[in-house]
């Protein structure tokens, strides 16, 4: 066979296919790679509006513990960080928080007042309740199935009680956990040995309130009696004890 005859049966073959088109195949493959490309790239804005509402909720955890520590030492009196603790209300249930201040009302009543209007963490994202005196399952904020560490709950919050109720925006009083500082700046009742957490977990709504369903995307912080706070950023930072 000369080297004319190749040359003619590969040109053939070139002539074959469409100039400048593509065979089925390769459109198949193409749009098989546009379409991964597409859902990585979805998986990854998912993750990424998921990490930002964390870090934001959890910078404004971090700045309300500030403002309440400033408010006990600045008017001398006795202040609290607060976590909206009304189940019935699915909104703002371990969504709002606040400070409130023992002060007189306008009455001249000493009570809790309120400081500034509170606001909502981002949306999905929940502070984490404490485990006592009900175990998360009996509150009804776990997901199916899920086995959640007790390591990962806000074990330095109050759990409400009738005495201490508060209105904000909603007009009638409602429960919260609480976190109080004193006068001095200091926590109410924490000693240094004792490893103080709050726990911030990413919570899937549903018709019954929230439900945490993933204990790998729990961030925090571990606050100390004077205080001041260390940033958990992982769930492998909290402590056990």
């Amino acid at each position: 066979m000369s080297f004319h005859s190749i040359d003619f049966q590969t040109s053939a073959r070139r002539r074959a296919r469409p100039a400048g088109g593509f065979t089925l195949i390769e459109l198949l493959v193409v749009l098989g790679i546009i379409a991964l490309f597409v859902g990585v790239i979805s998986i990854g804005l998912r993750g990424g509006d998921q990490t930002y509402a964390l870090r934001s909720a959890q910078g404004t955890v971090g700045g309300l513990l500030k403002a309440t520590r400033g408010q006990a030492v600045l008017n001398q009196t006795d202040a609290r960080f607060i976590v909206h603790a009304d189940s019935s209300d699915p909104e703002r249930y371990l969504r709002f928080v606040g400070i409130v201040v023992w002060r007189p009302d306008d009455q001249g009543n000493l009570g809790w007042m309120p400081s500034g209007t509170g606001t909502l963490l981002p949306g999905g994202i929940r502070i984490v309740p404490p485990r006592q005196p009900h175990s998360l399952q009996s509150l009804g904020v776990l997901a199916d199935s899920v086995n959640w560490p007790d390591h990962l709950t806000s074990n330095i919050l109050i759990p409400p009680t009738p005495q201490f109720e508060v209105a904000f925006n909603e007009g009638d009083d409602r429960p919260y956990y609480f976190i109080e500082f004193r006068s001095n700046g200091k926590i109410q009742g924490l000693n240094d040995g004792f490893s103080a957490k709050i726990a911030i977990a990413p919570a899937r709504v549903t018709p019954q309130g929230p439900r945490f369903d993933n204990p790998e995307h729990v961030i925090g912080m571990l606050l100390r009696s004077t205080g001041q706070y260390t940033l958990l950023n992982q769930p492998r930072d909290f402590p056990e004890n």
